[in-house]
C-alpha cells in the first residue's frame, strides 16, 4: 500500500510537471537602426580611382581621402519566426529563425587637387551600406514577471548575398562586395533585450545586438609593374575594424 501511495504521488508531481511547461510558437516583424563599427581603413571613396605620376615611382594608383567624415545609424527591418519552450512560470528557452539587415551611413568631403593648375575642387561625399543577414538565435527567458521577460542569447548571423555600397563623390557609383573576397560572411552576435506580452498572445520586444566578428575587408588599388592603364589595375584585400550593432524593435504574435 505504501509503494501504491508513493507511485501515485510520483504520478501526481509529474503531472504538475508536465502542466506545468508551455510551448509557444509565433512570428514577428519591426525596425531596426543599424551602425557598424568602422575604422579609418574606410574613410576613402573607393567609387572613383585617384591616378597620380611620380618620377621615381610611376604611375600610383589610390582612393581619395574623405574628409570631415562623420558615421551614422542607417534603417532596416526584420522578421522572423520563433519557437518558445517554457518550462516554468520563471525560466524560458526560445528559438528563432529570421531575416534582418546591418550596415551604416557615412558623409564628408572629397577634394581633388590639380597639379597642372593648382586648382581643388571640393565634393560632397555618402556612402550608405546595407547587408542582408539569415540569423538563428538562441537564448534563455527570464521572466520577472508573468508579461515581462528578459531575453539573452547567441545570433549566429550568415550574409546570403552580395553587400551593395551605395557611394556619391567625384562620381555616382555602387560598389558591390563579394563573399570571402570582400568581406565575411559569417559573423557571430550576442543579444540582449526585453519583451512584454498583452493577453498572453501579443508582444513587443527591444533588444540590442552587438557582433564579435569583423565583417568587410578594405581592397587596395595597385598597377602592375610596367603598367601604364588602368584597365590592368588589381586589388590587395586585407582585414579591417568592421563590427556591427543594431538595435531592434518587434511586434509579435505567438500561441
Amino acid at each position: 500500500m505504501k509503494k501504491v501511495l508513493l507511485s501515485i504521488c510520483a504520478l501526481i508531481l509529474l503531472s504538475i510537471s508536465v502542466l506545468a511547461q508551455e510551448i509557444h510558437y509565433g512570428v514577428y516583424a519591426g525596425g531596426s537602426i543599424n551602425m557598424m563599427n568602422i575604422g579609418s581603413e574606410f574613410y576613402y571613396d573607393d567609387s572613383e580611382i585617384n591616378t597620380t605620376w611620380t618620377p621615381t615611382e610611376g604611375y600610383n594608383m589610390s582612393y581619395l581621402p574623405v574628409t570631415d567624415a562623420k558615421v551614422s545609424a542607417n534603417g532596416g527591418f526584420t522578421v522572423g519566426g520563433l519557437f518558445e519552450y517554457q518550462a516554468n512560470d520563471m525560466f524560458g528557452l526560445q528559438f528563432e529563425l529570421l531575416f534582418n539587415q546591418f550596415g551604416y551611413k557615412m558623409k564628408g568631403k572629397v577634394t581633388t587637387h590639380d597639379l597642372t593648375d593648382n586648382n581643388e575642387q571640393v565634393y560632397d561625399y555618402t556612402a550608405n551600406l546595407k547587408m542582408s543577414d539569415f540569423s538563428a538565435a538562441v537564448m534563455a527567458k527570464i521572466h520577472i514577471i508573468k508579461s515581462l521577460s528578459i531575453d539573452l542569447g547567441v545570433q549566429p548571423c550568415y550574409c546570403f548575398r552580395n553587400i551593395k555600397d551605395t557611394k556619391r563623390g567625384i562620381s555616382h557609383k555602387t560598389v558591390v562586395y563579394t563573399a570571402n573576397k570582400d568581406y565575411n560572411p559569417l559573423n557571430f552576435t550576442v543579444l540582449g533585450g526585453v519583451t512584454y506580452y498583452f493577453f498572453d498572445a501579443l508582444f513587443v520586444s527591444a533588444r540590442y545586438v552587438y557582433g564579435f566578428s569583423d565583417v568587410l575587408k578594405t581592397r587596395h588599388p595597385y598597377l602592375p609593374t610596367g603598367s601604364t592603364s588602368s584597365e590592368d589595375m588589381e586589388y590587395h584585400y586585407s582585414e579591417a575594424s568592421s563590427k556591427t550593432s543594431s538595435i531592434v524593435f518587434t511586434l509579435g504574435f505567438r500561441m
